[in-house]
């Protein structure tokens, strides 16, 4: 068992190491295609610094987040979620498009071509402001979001629930008279299994046990909103294969992981085929309605549902699995009429929120450092409740050798007394016993003036001033009258039962 759990630690080393060499040589690529456009002149010393730095604050998250599946902060297929995420949001098809459309050196020198302006990122468009929502924890900004410079905004960030911990951004950025509105709900998570030891529900999560489609979520969500669906309403087709594109490698990258792990098997005689884990989902999006006061409000409501199935390949549950799903939504509304203007506008200027790559990183190195100090707590009890135990065993042992030497001796006196001595040895058996209780329970039986009492037995010496009180002492020459009041007697110590000794 030892050397199978050291091939899985060697293999999961091995594959880190080539996944986080593979990600540097990839950055050093995207930074020297930067250099490249720059030098070209195909973009400024500004755009050239913040793209350096966002590249930068991009790959450290991305560094943050093998730190915390490693230690164990996040599953692995939340990992695969996350790096996908964090993969898109990633500055780098842009530069890599702006070096691929710099003119060569044989081209006349002039303005980057049209080419080139068409794919660098858009600047910021008139009109728009930007707040942060701010992490008073480690004290930095988490998101930035994006909203028309005259309307108002509510935004906060919660850090994830039981079912899925990774941190989500909630906002709320809406026009003056109310009406209108662009709004990112709390992430909905849930999740079930087949294993026995699956963890008990929690009411972070929603009370599914099934995975549903798109647009049967979006029908379970506005029956759980009170607006009525009306109809589907389409996605970009470019959406939908930049999404399937992600889940694509991310369920690559697994399948290539069970591989590994069923070549291992191979090598442990253990033939069973390892099943690896698979992500999937889709956009989808309905329009729905509903009334506030005399207005007609109609809304789109746009979800992005992430579903992973995990086989559980190992142990007396193999064949069973862990399913989870994720579901993050966007409700954009307007009068009745005034919906599709909206949409296109949000769509257009990215209205809405988006994370801080830096911000990301230091959160997820701080969720590791709490579950590592969790684990260092739950590790020390353990190691107490080891160190009870054994103090107990030990102080059970003691009170059987104690038995064991009286029930000897008392043997030896019956034998040498004979039944001369039986009524003797019989008070003796029952001193003994009540003498064995005593000792069980720390505890002496002495007798005196205020009559025959048990206790503590932490010291050889018990005074007594015949009221009840006791005063007791391991001092053979302490002496408590003339220090203490009343008048102080000095017990006798006898057996458990009474009987002198």
């Amino acid at each position: 068992m030892k050397h199978r759990v050291c091939l899985r630690a060697a293999l999961t080393a091995l594959l880190v190491t080539g996944w986080s060499a593979c990600r540097q040589s990839e950055e050093a690529k995207q930074l020297a295609a930067l250099d490249h456009a720059y030098q070209a002149g195909v973009i400024t010393k500004a755009e050239y610094d913040r793209k350096t730095a966002a590249l930068r604050a991009a790959s450290a998250a991305l560094s943050a987040l093998d730190r915390a599946r490693d230690a164990g902060v996040v599953t692995p297929q939340e990992y695969q979620a996350k790096r996908a995420q964090l993969l898109a949001q990633s500055p780098a098809q842009a530069q890599q498009t702006a070096t691929a459309a710099v003119p060569p050196a044989s081209a006349s020198s002039g303005a980057p071509s049209p080419t080139v302006g068409a794919n660098m990122p858009a600047a910021p468009l008139d009109g728009l402001r930007q707040e942060s929502i701010f992490d008073p924890t480690l004290r930095m900004n988490a998101y930035t979001v994006t909203l028309p410079s005259h309307w108002k905004s509510d935004a906060a960030y919660v850090a994830g629930s039981s079912c899925a911990p990774i941190p989500f951004p909630v906002f709320r950025i809406y026009s003056p008279d109310g009406l209108s509105e662009v709004r990112g709900l709390p992430r909905l998570d849930w999740s079930w299994s087949t294993s026995k030891f699956k963890p008990p529900q929690q009411a972070d999560c929603l009370d599914l046990k099934q995975e549903l489609s798109g647009q049967d979520f979006l029908k379970y969500l506005t029956a759980m909103m009170d607006v009525t669906y009306v109809r589907e309403d389409a996605i970009p087709q470019q959406m939908n294969d930049a999404l399937q594109k992600q889940f694509a490698q991310s369920n690559e990258a697994l399948a290539n992981s069970a591989k590994q792990m069923e070549k291992m098997n191979g090598a442990l005689h253990n033939q069973g085929k390892v099943e690896p884990a698979e992500q999937h989902g889709g956009w989808a999006a309905a329009i729905a309605e509903y009334r506030n006061g005399s207005f007609l409000i109609e809304e789109q409501l746009r979800s992005l549902l992430r579903c992973t199935h995990s086989p559980i390949n190992y142990g007396p549950e193999r064949g069973a699995f862990t399913d989870s799903c994720t579901a993050t939504v966007r409700i954009v509304r307007a009068p009745k009429g005034q919906l599709a203007a909206l949409l296109a506008e949000a769509d257009a200027k990215n209205w809405g929120a988006v994370e801080n790559p830096d911000w990301v990183s230091k959160y997820l190195e701080a969720m590791r450092q709490d579950a590592q100090a969790r684990s260092r707590e739950m590790f020390q009890r353990s190691q107490a409740q080891m160190q009870q135990r054994h103090a107990d065993f030990e102080r059970a042992q003691s009170v059987r050798q104690q038995q064991h030497e009286q029930f000897l001796a008392t043997m030896q006196q019956g034998t040498d007394r004979a039944m001369a001595r039986a009524r003797d040895n019989m008070n003796q058996r029952s001193a003994v016993a009540s003498d064995w209780a005593d000792y069980v329970l720390d505890r002496q039986t002495v007798t005196g003036p205020g009559g025959t009492v048990k206790i503590s037995n932490a010291y050889s010496h018990t005074w007594t001033d015949g009221s009840g009180a006791y005063y007791q002492t391991s001092d053979p020459n302490a002496n408590p009258n003339g220090v203490l009041p009343g008048n102080w007697t000095a017990t006798t110590q006898v057996h458990g039962n009474g009987t002198a000794k």
